[in-house]
């Protein structure tokens, strides 16, 4: 009986994890706008160019983690005008640098590709902003280092892939393994009168 019972929560654990795997792949479709920035200095001369373009390297990387700053997305959403949060947003926010150049990747996913685009465009407008104010030199003038958009974020028709939701799967597994007890308890509730009257009448026919 007890075997029985193994078998019967494993199986009501797959086929609720099988469920929450479905639930994650049949989820909405969202879409990914992206905005590019190029980090952009002063430099004149050549020597000036290589120097520059090393600390533009060194710069990207800070602007990456400056790109998720609650205080960058919360200006973003208000320039938006979007019904997002900023930690909301922080959760469907992409910032990538591609290996060995000063370029800035600003994604962003999105339900509505237009709603995407506007975020990913505001997320750039507002990190040039904040790179332009800490950059501005205290004795006044123009930032030695910058960042400038060089390609905006437009809606896209495609969609990105539906990806397992490890979360999902095991709220299903867990749901599953939920049910599963309930119903071998009930089943236990109801067959256990049936076999201790089955077990009294074999001791009497025995005796």
């Amino acid at each position: 009986m007890r075997r029985r019972y193994v078998v019967w929560l494993t199986a009501a654990t797959i086929v609720g994890a099988f469920v929450g795997a479905l639930w994650s792949w049949a989820g909405a479709n969202e879409y990914r706008a992206s905005t590019r920035l190029f980090v952009t200095t002063n430099a004149v001369d050549v020597s000036d160019v290589y120097q520059a373009t090393l600390a533009g390297q060194q710069r990207v990387l800070t602007y990456k983690v400056l790109a998720s700053d609650l205080k960058v997305l919360s200006n973003a959403v208000r320039r938006a005008g979007t019904n997002s949060s900023p930690l909301d947003l922080a959760q469907r926010l992409h910032v990538d640098v591609p290996p060995a150049t000063i370029i800035l990747d600003i994604g962003v996913d999105d339900t509505n590709s237009e709603t995407a685009a506007t975020l990913a465009n505001a997320v750039a407008d507002e990190l040039i902003a904040t790179i332009n104010e800490l950059e501005r030199p205290l004795g006044g003038g123009p930032p030695p280092v910058g960042a400038t958009v060089v390609q905006r974020a437009a809606p896209s028709a495609a969609t990105l892939q539906s990806t397992l939701n490890p979360v999902l799967v095991a709220a299903g597994a867990f749901a599953g393994l939920i049910v599963g007890l309930v119903v071998a308890v009930a089943v236990k509730r109801r067959l256990l009168p049936e076999l201790r009257a089955a077990r009294g009448e074999f001791s009497q026919a025995q005796s």
